[in-house]
């Protein structure tokens, strides 16, 4: 069939090692939502040493519990002996060797971009090694593709595409003892499978030279590469490796472990599909790498189940007796509303009593002869609150209904004193991780939260004994919880909405766990440093915009492919996955120049398009009206180094408005002696300080920009 006449198809090529999480999800809904009734789903089969049936069964249980749907589905075994055929096309053809060097010189020869003694290896002593090979003899070996020993990318530094590997197949057991890697499945299976579209995370970007290069090698229909940025999550750990260590150790109930980015972690949680997809396709394709925010999800989290979420009443295990007087002798009982503003969820009955209790930590709030408001009652006047020393006995209201509810600073929620309360279990989590981000190779154990499992005993209005497994509730001015189980009493998993305020009345706020400080509070807090230093006489320091400097490395550099005076570079700045930005140094230096060296990026811009395609920073240059240099860094710099202004110039904002790029970098010059440096309002000059030195250039008294 003609490449016009394929009807459009994405696929989803998940490895069953693992759980999907959150990562994956984004993959996932971006390919359905480009091709809904032609998806294809195809479990990437290739490495038995990690895959098993428990996790094939539940990557598909996920799929299904997201909503998402697939016209085909398929495993990559399905077609071992095909690609087998393939292998067989590309050794005769002389575009694959086998290679016994060990591992660790392979790895050696590929960075410094030397032949292997194999490569010159003729075409019958390759067909015999690989008869060995697949026979599972040669299990030192690996067949890989003959691209190039020195090419810039060295994702094109003739990869391995087969490994002998003797474990036995979750579904082909022991046939085959050879399996292809998966960047030599991927093309092939693309394109004989129908995909038109291959939709990957911009990670992959060094090996689309290699898709084309199969496809082209074994004369296959090659599918349109279209590029994303990978999902990168504050506080996060998104490595399945990491993730797995996690479980194994038990430091986790499991891969559903409501602290997980796991979909079963996040639907346990209480996590709605439609904010997911919604939170994870905001960004559509941009190829701009950012650490999103939990509270924005939270957020979309929150507008997905709050009109549909019943309400309820609970007192935790630190609960005050409060006598009212006016109230009823006698246990009333009333219907009200589980929602105020969504009839359609019916109602519940509540208990009235002269007995109540209230919230310790609402009491300590409260002062005598004050009027509160008792939600679903009325107003009430506190008369007299009974101490042991600094701790609350009891306390004594009388009814006001009369008051003004609308007067009343407290509104306060209670539960009758009465024999029919239900004991539960409300169960708050932390983030696992102490730092925002977490860079690749990193070990986490040093990083990891110790304390993220917060537990208060309470009881609930008897009303709760309706609730089931998985219904998601609100507990008034507690929070959303969703119910995770009945046994041995209803337990309960909160989930926040999206405000970063710790609620007073929380386990993490009762235990002392500290708030985890977001961007929002650190621009906050930046914005109230400034307000002091003003008010103290330094308000030229504080109006500093400072640019957030740091040492990046050009892992990746290829032409614009709409400017010819662009490149596009992948700069590795120690995020974990390399941002795109774009830069106009193609008449000042070639591409080859720029491959692997080490730049200094201005990172805190407003990501933009150039040319149609989204830079997310700057590459600095000192330069002349004739010669230019990229800002050079010391020695034994590392990506993800940054510049150190000394703390009177206060916080450096995480983004520069882009009216005001241009005066930020007004001030950034070299010295008389080269010293790149950054200049304030009064003119004083402060070095770009990195750990290993000032970045110092040729270029005497000549702008940085």
């Amino acid at each position: 069939m003609a490449a016009a006449e394929i009807p459009k198809r994405c696929r989803f090529p998940p490895e069953p090692s693992g759980y999907l999480h959150i990562g994956h999800v984004k993959a996932l809904f971006l390919n359905y939502t480009e091709t809904p009734d032609n998806l294809l789903l195809r479990m990437d089969d290739t490495n038995p040493a990690k895959e098993t049936s428990e996790f094939v069964d539940n990557i598909i249980e996920d799929i299904k519990s997201l909503g998402v749907t697939w016209k085909e589905f398929s495993h990559s075994s399905d077609h071992f002996a095909t690609l087998l055929t393939y292998a067989d096309k590309i050794i005769e053809k002389g575009l694959a060797y086998c290679d016994d060097t060990p591992k660790e010189v392979m790895q050696q020869q590929r960075m410094d971009g030397l032949p292997s003694k194999n490569r010159d290896n003729t075409v019958e002593q390759n067909k015999a090694a690989w008869e060995k090979m697949k026979s599972g003899e040669a299990v030192d070996t690996c067949l890989r593709a003959k691209i190039s020993v020195d090419c810039l990318n060295k994702a094109m530094r003739d990869p391995v595409i087969y490994r002998v590997n003797l474990t036995p197949h979750l579904k082909t057991g022991d046939k085959f003892k050879v399996y292809p890697t998966y960047d030599f499945t991927c093309p092939i299976l693309d394109s004989i499978e129908g995909v038109t579209d291959a939709l990957r995370t911009s990670e992959y970007n060094d090996r689309n030279d290699q898709y084309y290069w199969i496809c082209d090698a074994l004369e296959l229909r090659k599918p349109t590469i279209r590029d994303f940025s990978r999902l990168n999550l504050e506080y996060t750990i998104m490595s399945k490796r990491k993730l797995t260590e996690l479980v194994n150790k038990g430091m986790v109930r499991g891969w559903d472990d409501p602290r997980f980015p796991t979909v079963k972690g996040l639907l346990r949680r209480g996590v709605q599909p439609e904010a997911l997809k919604k939170f994870v396709t905001q960004g559509g394709f941009s190829k701009v790498i950012n650490v999103m925010e939990w509270s924005k999800f939270w957020n979309m989290n929150k507008n997905e189940i709050d009109n549909n979420c019943p309400r309820y009443n609970c007192v935790d295990s630190f609960r005050v007796k409060c006598t009212i007087e006016g109230a009823p002798d006698t246990v009333e009982q009333k219907e009200v509303p589980l929602h105020k503003k969504n009839a359609d969820l019916g109602a519940r009955n509540i208990m009235y009593s002269k007995n109540i209790f209230l919230e310790e930590q609402d009491v300590l709030l409260l002062k005598e002869g004050e009027e509160i408001t008792l939600m679903e009652w009325g107003n009430a006047i506190i008369e007299k609150i009974n101490k042991d020393g600094d701790k609350v006995v009891d306390v004594q209201a009388k009814l006001h209904l009369e008051g003004d509810f609308k007067k009343t600073k407290w509104k306060l929620h209670w539960v009758a004193d009465t024999p029919d309360v239900v004991p539960i279990t409300l169960y708050e989590f932390d983030h696992l991780l102490t730092v925002r981000s977490l860079d690749k190779g990193t070990d986490i154990d040093p990083l990891l939260n110790k304390e993220t499992e917060f537990k208060l005993e309470a009881i609930a209005e008897a009303a709760i004994r309706n609730v089931k497994p998985g219904d998601i509730i609100q507990f008034q001015r507690r929070g959303y919880f969703r119910c995770d189980s009945l046994e041995p009493n209803p337990q309960f998993f909160n989930f926040p909405d999206g405000n970063q305020k710790i609620n007073h009345l929380s386990a993490l706020k009762r235990f002392g766990n500290k708030e985890v400080e977001t961007l929002e509070k650190k621009r906050e807090r930046a914005a109230e440093a400034k307000k002091k230093q003003v008010a103290g006489g330094k308000a030229k320091t504080a109006a500093v915009l400072l640019p957030d400097l740091r040492v990046g490395k050009i892992v990746d550099v290829k032409k614009h492919p709409d400017a010819e005076a662009l490149y596009v570079e992948s700069i590795d700045l120690g995020e974990g996955e390399p941002r795109t930005i774009v830069s106009g140094l193609v008449k000042w230096m070639p591409a080859e120049a720029l491959q692997d060296k080490l730049v200094l990026v201005m990172c805190n811009l407003k990501p933009a398009p150039l040319r149609g395609v989204m830079s997310s920073g700057m590459v600095l240059c000192a330069s002349t009206d004739s010669a230019l240099e990229t800002v050079p860094v010391p020695e034994g710099s590392s990506p993800g180094d940054r510049v150190a202004f000394p703390a009177e110039l206060g916080e450096i904002p995480a983004e520069i408005p882009k009216k005001k790029v241009p005066k930020v970098l007004e001030g950034m010059k070299t010295d008389d002696k080269g010293v790149c440096s950054f200049m304030d309002a009064d003119g004083k000059a402060y070095p770009f300080a990195l750990p290993k030195g000032n970045c110092t250039s040729q270029f005497p008294d000549v702008p940085v920009k």
